[in-house]
C-alpha cells in the first residue's frame, strides 16, 4: 500500500472531527456552521447563527490571547488539550461504529431501528464516568435524546428485549483498535446488507 494511502487512513484520528464539522462525512453534503445546511431544520435557524457567532468569537478571541501572550501559550494551553480530545473522540468514535461484525443497510432493508443498532458497546474502565457513558452505545443510538446519566440504566432495560441484536465487546480497547484499522476499511458498494471488509478478503 503506498505511503500516502497509509497516512491518509490513519489521519483519522486527529482530523477526522474537524473535517465532519465543516463537511461531514464523505458522500455526504451539510456544514455544522451553515444555517442553510441540510442537517438543520428551518426553525433551527438562529440557533445555528447563535452557535457559529459563539465559535467565530472564540477563535477571535484565541488570537487575541496569542498576541498578548505568544504562540507557547496557545500551544500549551489549547492545542495540547484539544489534540488529546479529538483524538480521543475519534477513537471513541471509530470503536463504537467500526466491527466487522456490525453490519450497514442499504435502501428497503434499512429503517431507523436497524441503523441504530448498527453500533456496539465498549467498556473504557474508571474513564466510563469521565465521558458520561457514551460506552453504553447502543441506547444512546436508540434513544437519542437520553440524558448520560441515564444510559446504564436504559442499557439494562434493553438488553433482554434486543437479545442477541444488543452487541458489547469485552475486547480489550487496543485490540479492538488493532484489529479494526487492519480488516475495516471499507463496505461494499453493493448488496443491501453489508458488512465492513479489507483489500485482503
Amino acid at each position: 500500500m503506498p505511503l500516502v494511502q497509509k497516512i491518509g487512513r490513519y489521519y483519522l484520528f486527529l482530523l477526522a472531527y474537524p473535517v465532519y464539522l465543516f463537511k461531514r462525512s464523505p458522500n455526504k453534503s451539510g456544514s455544522h456552521f451553515l444555517p442553510s445546511s441540510p442537517l438543520f431544520k428551518p426553525s433551527e435557524k438562529w440557533d445555528v447563527i447563535t452557535s457559529t457567532t459563539l465559535w467565530t468569537l472564540m477563535i477571535a478571541l484565541l488570537g487575541f490571547l496569542t498576541y498578548e501572550w505568544g504562540w507557547m501559550w496557545l500551544l500549551k494551553y489549547y492545542v495540547g488539550p484539544y489534540i488529546v480530545f479529538i483524538i480521543w473522540l475519534d477513537l471513541v468514535t471509530f470503536l463504537h461504529h467500526t466491527e466487522p461484525d456490525i453490519p450497514w443497510y442499504r435502501g428497503n432493508d434499512w429503517y431507523f431501528l436497524k441503523g441504530a443498532l448498527s453500533t456496539v458497546d465498549r467498556d473504557y474502565g474508571f474513564i466510563n464516568h469521565i465521558h458520561h457513558n457514551i460506552g453504553t452505545h447502543v441506547a444512546h443510538h436508540i434513544f437519542l435524546n437520553i440524558p448520560h446519566y441515564n444510559l446504564q440504566q436504559a442499557t439494562e432495560a434493553i438488553k433482554p428485549v434486543l437479545g442477541d441484536y444488543f452487541r458489547k465487546s469485552e475486547e480489550p480497547i487496543l485490540r479492538s483498535l488493532w484489529r479494526s484499522c487492519t480488516s475495516c476499511h471499507f463496505v461494499p458498494d453493493t448488496g443491501r446488507k453489508v458488512y465492513y471488509t479489507s483489500p485482503r478478503k
